[in-house]
């Protein structure tokens, strides 16, 4: 915020912006919302305030950790990943097949 030319208000916003949303916010959607002309301006502004947000004597989290709002999944490493929910893209059963918004239609005979 130190010599920023952008109003004070403008980094409140930004920052409740950023804290309101469960996944952050991109500086296209931060240019947006906030009314900032220039996305290297927004971006800037978020780079900023996520490197503040950040501890650099961090250490990794030990013991019980607490989550809200979270689904994790229990799994051990060697454990197969299915799929990641993506279901499997079908193939057309011949070459004489071409795609339709219902599936799959056959091409006429060429005699």
């Amino acid at each position: 915020m130190h010599r920023s030319k952008l109003p004070l208000r403008t980094w409140f916003e930004a920052v409740h912006l950023m804290t309101s949303h469960s996944n952050g916010i991109s500086a296209e959607q931060a240019q947006a919302q906030l009314g900032i002309r220039s996305y290297k301006t927004a971006w800037l502004l978020l780079h900023k305030l996520r490197r503040a947000m950040v501890d650099p004597n961090r250490s990794l989290l030990q013991g019980v950790v607490e989550v809200d709002e979270s689904e994790v999944p229990h799994r051990s490493k060697h454990d197969p990943i299915a799929n990641h929910g993506i279901p499997k893209r079908r193939h057309p059963p011949d070459h004489r097949c071409r795609r339709t918004r219902r599936g799959w239609a056959s091409l006429p005979d060429a005699a």
